[in-house]
Formats: structure tokens, C-alpha cells, sequence
């Protein structure tokens, strides 16, 4: 029963996500994304994924911080710190627990830039390694709706490339 409670949460936060993948614009996916995580998180907390629901909640902060401009290096390293200690702390989950902690690293570095194309392939590759991580945790809703977004993304990026020329 939980797997199911668990898997609506993801569904709600998947349709998000997809919708997410079409937006050009890094702030708007931001905003989204805090929406997206918080479902994402109850999902993850049902099905014992402490490693994502700690990204996923100091991804709401940074977020947060970041569509108001008050993100700076020395809050990406911060978030970067803590989220490498609470992950380390509390990963029951083996190399799987991990995952997100590459991926909040990883989208952490890039989620200043200024180009909402090099952002979209940042969004892209955090979202391959969302895919194998909820399909590992058995979060096979949000694995598949992880798909969509990709390939929605993928198509949302030719759309902006082709706009820049």
C-alpha cells in the first residue's frame, strides 16, 4: 500500500516535471521545481529515499535563494557542504543513496549560468541520473514520467537552439 501512496505523490510530482521539461526559462523552471521536489520528497520519504529528500528540501532553499538573486558561491558551497554531510549521515541505501548527491552537486555548480541553453542540458543530465535513481528506489511512476520530461526537454532544447541562430 505504501508503494502506491508513495507512487501518487510521484505522479503528481512527474506531471510537473514534464511540464517543467517545455519551460525556457531557468527561473521559471526554478519556481516549478520547488512545487516538483515537494511531491517528489513525500514520494521519497514513503519509500525510504532520506538521500533525495535531503537534496530535495535544500533544493527548495536554493532555489528559493536563486529566482531572488541572493545565490552566491558562497552559498553554493555551503549547500554543497551540508548536503555532502546529511547524505554521508544518513544514506542507507548504499552507491544507490549517492545518486543524488552527484546530482545536487553536479546542478548545484551549473544553476548560476546566465544561458538558459547550457541550464536546459544541465536539466537534462540531472534528470537521466532523477530516471535511474526512481527506478532504482522502486518509484517506477516518476521513473517513466522522468522519461517524458527527458525527451520533452530534449525537444524543448533543439527548439531553443534553432531560436538562438
Amino acid at each position: 500500500m505504501k508503494i502506491i501512496i508513495a507512487n501518487i505523490f510521484g505522479l503528481i510530482s512527474a506531471l510537473i516535471l514534464i511540464y517543467m521539461g517545455s519551460i525556457k526559462e531557468k527561473n521559471k523552471v526554478l519556481k516549478f521545481q520547488i512545487a516538483q521536489t515537494t511531491f517528489g520528497s513525500l514520494c521519497d520519504l514513503i519509500l525510504g529515499g532520506i538521500p533525495s529528500v535531503i537534496t530535495n528540501i535544500l533544493t527548495i532553499i536554493r532555489n528559493a535563494l536563486v529566482t531572488k538573486n541572493k545565490f552566491n558561491k558562497i552559498y553554493m558551497w555551503i549547500f554543497i557542504i551540508i548536503s555532502s554531510a546529511l547524505i554521508i549521515y544518513f544514506n542507507k541505501l548504499g552507491f544507490i543513496g549517492y545518486i543524488p548527491l552527484a546530482n545536487f552537486i553536479f546542478y548545484t555548480l551549473y544553476i548560476d549560468t546566465d544561458s538558459n541553453i547550457v541550464f536546459k542540458y544541465v536539466f537534462i543530465i540531472s534528470m537521466i541520473t532523477w530516471l535511474i535513481y526512481d527506478f532504482l528506489i522502486m518509484a517506477y511512476s516518476s521513473a517513466i514520467f522522468d522519461l517524458f520530461t527527458v525527451i520533452v526537454a530534449v525537444i524543448t532544447l533543439f527548439k531553443m537552439k534553432k531560436e538562438a541562430k
